[in-house]
């Protein structure tokens, strides 16, 4: 929060438009949490066919899609 204040010249928090401060402080929550969003891909994550993403209509077929992905 200080660092915002100073950047954008503020005193004061009550001085802060949410939706400014919102833009400024989304990127460098991701950029701080991609190692950990890293770690979780590499032990959890699961790569889908993409060609096959535009045949789904219905969650059991968006299932298979995953069951699949997994064997």
């Amino acid at each position: 929060l200080p660092q915002y204040l100073e950047e954008q010249g503020l005193s004061k928090p009550e001085e802060i438009v949410p939706d400014d401060y919102f833009r400024w402080m989304f990127p460098r929550l991701v950029e701080h949490r991609l190692p950990r969003y890293q770690e979780i891909a590499d032990r959890f994550g699961v790569v889908l066919d993409a060609t096959r993403i535009d045949d789904i209509h219905s969650e059991t077929e968006f299932l298979e899609l995953i069951c699949d992905a997994l064997e």
